[in-house]
């Protein structure tokens, strides 16, 4: 009974520590739940910042973070990568169709027209899916929405707000 009791703790442990999300970022690990003083002691100093936000130029792929009272409210990258559930999404390499295969659930909205065109896949993550993972496409406008899903990913954000305003998405 006591090996059946320590397997189950073991296991649900083990379970937490390889279900972080993090974000890998100029080969440094950065979690959901960070402070501005640990995120300048992982990328350097910022290039901007003030009270609530910090901003890297990252040599010309911007980083960008907000906090709020509990630490981190916001991250935005243009290169580096995001870990979600073990799988890795790399912004500038995949694309929004090799994404559909690393994520679970995830909901997807083209906006756009003749000048310009972008898609939003968000996904939620988090304790309770209270943290919504923003991967953004952009193009001209006169790319076909086929053509759209296979261009890199611009970039990937971190937020608490749902920026899709599709009520059918079902996470």
């Amino acid at each position: 009974m006591k090996k059946i009791i320590i397997a189950a703790l073991l296991a649900t442990s083990s379970t937490y520590t390889f279900a972080e999300d993090f974000f890998t970022i100029s080969g440094k690990k950065i979690s959901l739940h960070e402070k501005p003083a640990s995120m300048v002691a992982k990328l350097g100093n910022p290039s901007k910042s003030d009270s609530k936000e910090l901003y890297w130029d990252n040599k010309g792929s911007p980083i960008t973070a907000t906090f709020g009272m509990w630490g981190l409210d916001g991250l935005t990258i243009s290169k580096g990568s995001f870990t979600i559930d073990g799988k890795t999404i790399i912004a500038g390499k995949d694309t929004p169709n090799t994404i559909k295969s690393k994520l679970q659930k995830y909901c997807r909205q083209i906006e756009g027209g003749q000048a310009s065109k972008l898609l939003m896949q968000t996904t939620r993550v988090g304790a309770e899916g209270e943290i919504y993972i923003i991967i953004t496409t952009v193009a001209d406008g006169g790319v076909s929405d086929k053509a759209l899903m296979n261009l890199p990913v611009s970039s990937v954000e971190l937020s608490y707000e749902d920026p899709l305003s599709n009520p059918t998405c079902n996470y």
